[in-house]
């Protein structure tokens, strides 16, 4: 009975989410840096400007911010998911004597989301050094 208690709440997809949001926003950010500043270098959109910063940079910049929000996102689902795995967990008592694993789960899931966040911003600074230099 604990266990369809748990599995009702709905905890599964953010458990998950937040175990692989962050790999899979860091992989979109990889790859999706990696083609526009490509297409930046290729292109003439390097001469045009807005505020100073070149069209690709901006594209960059807010592909950056993308990847960092989901990161971020499924860092807090992970968290959330947690901590109401636990609350369930004290009212219900555990199952068949052991810790449901969607707490651990998601413990795994926020620092990763959090590790890839920091990865991201690692990856994406150096990027606006080198368009300048196309």
């Amino acid at each position: 009975m604990t266990e369809q208690i748990i599995h009702q709440a709905g905890q599964a997809k953010p458990v998950w989410f937040s175990m692989i949001g962050g790999g899979v926003a860091w992989a979109f950010h990889l790859s999706s840096t990696y083609a526009s500043g490509e297409w930046g270098c290729a292109s003439r959109a390097g001469e045009t400007r807005f505020l100073g910063v070149t069209t690709p940079a901006w594209i960059l910049l807010g592909l950056t911010a993308l990847s960092l929000t989901v990161c971020l996102w499924a860092a807090l689902a992970g968290l959330h998911a947690e901590k109401e795995l636990r609350n369930r967990e004290k009212e219900h008592g555990p199952i068949h004597d052991r810790r449901h694993p969607g707490i651990y789960i998601g413990r795994a899931g926020f620092i990763t989301s959090l590790v890839f966040a920091m990865i991201i911003v690692a990856q994406g600074v150096p990027i606006f050094f080198f368009l300048n230099h196309c």
